[in-house]
């Protein structure tokens, strides 16, 4: 399975064990969210790494009220889940809305509606395993937009015919 790869939002489980003949899917649900704890609001979809770990934002709740990245580790069982990264509302952002992008590194991605330098939304970096959240551009409201609550997309890559080299081109 290719890392990024976007799951429907509804924190739900096939049970792929039924029988083939059964019309009707069964699901489980893995996890409730409590609003303070854990986030509220999980609005963006789902996204699943090589392992079969799933990682999503709540747009609000969280130990700050701002929202919170989360890992769903496979195979966990119900109700287990990590919390990779809570925002302030100022620095860091707040109310993450779209979709997280995963690289080949293992490294999450995504924006926020709300704070950083100006105000109006960052772009953020989760890196592979440290749990460090980074700010890697604030939005100004200006020139650069405001709250992009689009997520990140990792576009689709062009073969150049002149050097016979990929390119990445958003939207393309």
């Amino acid at each position: 399975m290719p890392p990024g790869r976007l799951i429907p939002i509804s924190v739900l489980q096939h049970n792929e064990n039924e029988s083939k003949t059964m019309t009707t899917p069964t699901f489980n649900t893995l996890l409730n969210f409590s609003g303070t704890g854990n986030g509220a609001n999980p609005l963006s979809g789902l996204i699943e790494d090589s392992k079969g770990d799933l990682f999503g934002t709540t747009e609000g709740g969280g130990p700050t009220g701002f929202g919170t990245v989360f890992e769903i580790p496979a195979g966990s069982g119900a109700g287990s889940v990590n919390l990779l990264a809570t925002f302030n509302g100022t620095g860091n952002g707040g109310f993450p809305f779209g979709n997280l992008f995963e690289d080949a590194n293992g490294n999450l991605f995504g924006t926020t509606l709300e704070g950083g330098q100006f105000n109006d939304g960052t772009v953020f970096e989760i890196k592979n395993g440290s749990g460090t959240l980074t700010t890697l551009a604030s939005f100004t409201g200006n020139g650069t937009g405001s709250q992009p609550g689009g997520g990140i997309d990792r576009g689709r890559q062009r073969r150049s015919a002149r050097h016979g080299s990929h390119r990445r081109r958003h939207g393309q």
